[in-house]
C-alpha cells in the first residue's frame, strides 16, 4: 500500500511537470488552470485507476475509456470548450471504477485528496 501511494505521488508530479512542459503557444493560450480538470485528469492517469480497470475488464469502462481518448483528442487539437466534456467523462469513469472495486475506492479518495491539496496551491 506505501509502495502504491508513493508510486501514486510520483505521478502526480509526472502530470505536472507534463502539464509545465506544454508548447509556449498552448501554455500561452491557457488563460488559467482548471483545478477540477487537473484532479480528473491526475486521477484517471493513476496507477491504481489502471489497475482496477485491468481487474474489472468491463465493457462500460472500454468505452468510456474510448470516449475519453476522443475528447482528449479533441481538447489537443484546440478544442478548448470541449475541457468540460473531458472533464466529466474523466470523473464519471473514476466513479464508475471506484463503485465497483471497493480497494480502489479506498486507494483513490487517499490519492484524490493528495492530488486536491496540490491544485490548490497557486502555482
Amino acid at each position: 500500500m506505501k509502495d502504491r501511494w508513493l508510486l501514486n505521488l510520483v505521478l502526480v508530479g509526472w502530470v505536472l511537470l507534463a502539464t509545465m512542459a506544454e508548447t509556449p503557444p498552448t501554455l500561452a493560450a491557457r488563460t488559467t488552470v482548471d483545478p477540477r480538470a487537473e484532479v480528473a485528469a491526475a486521477l484517471y492517469a493513476a496507477s491504481a485507476t489502471q489497475a482496477a480497470v485491468e481487474r474489472a475488464a468491463d465493457a462500460i469502462l472500454r468505452t468510456l475509456r474510448k470516449e475519453i481518448e476522443a475528447l482528449r483528442t479533441q481538447v489537443r487539437t484546440g478544442a478548448a470548450q470541449r475541457q468540460a466534456d473531458l472533464t466529466a467523462a474523466e470523473e464519471k469513469y473514476v466513479a464508475a471504477l471506484a463503485s465497483r472495486d471497493r480497494v480502489y475506492a479506498q486507494e483513490i479518495a487517499v490519492f484524490r485528496k493528495t492530488v486536491e491539496d496540490i491544485a490548490a496551491t497557486p502555482e
